[in-house]
């Protein structure tokens, strides 16, 4: 849990409120790893830490820290949108989850995808 702002996902919440503050984002890579991280190995442990990220997002965006309002007119529309937009992928699981399904079972039961030309 995190501690400054109560969320899951704190580092979101603290890199969209130090852009708000005017600093500016960098790409750095060195030639020496400083460290490497630690990747789930498993499928239950992905999706576990998949739904933690998505808890978190939407979290984010139902806080007074989202940013549709918190970061209003301090950086770019399409910053904002982008932010907006990585916190709102909880919503893309259910298109994600009929896309998956759906064609399966209209294959399994001989049902065709395409309509007959």
């Amino acid at each position: 849990m995190g501690l400054q702002y109560g969320c899951a996902v704190e580092d979101v919440i603290t890199g969209l409120s130090i852009k708000c503050r005017g600093w500016k984002s960098v790409y750095y890579n060195p030639q020496r790893r400083a460290f490497l991280g630690v990747a789930p190995t498993t499928l239950p442990e992905a999706l576990v830490q998949h739904k933690r990220w998505s808890e978190g997002g939407f979290q984010i965006v139902l806080s007074k820290y989202s940013p549709a309002w918190y970061a209003y007119g301090l950086i770019s529309p399409g910053l904002q949108m982008g932010y907006c937009y990585y916190n709102l992928w909880v919503l893309l699981s259910w298109p994600t989850l009929y896309y998956c399904i759906i064609p399966s079972l209209y294959l399994l039961k001989g049902i065709p995808l395409f309509p007959q030309v």
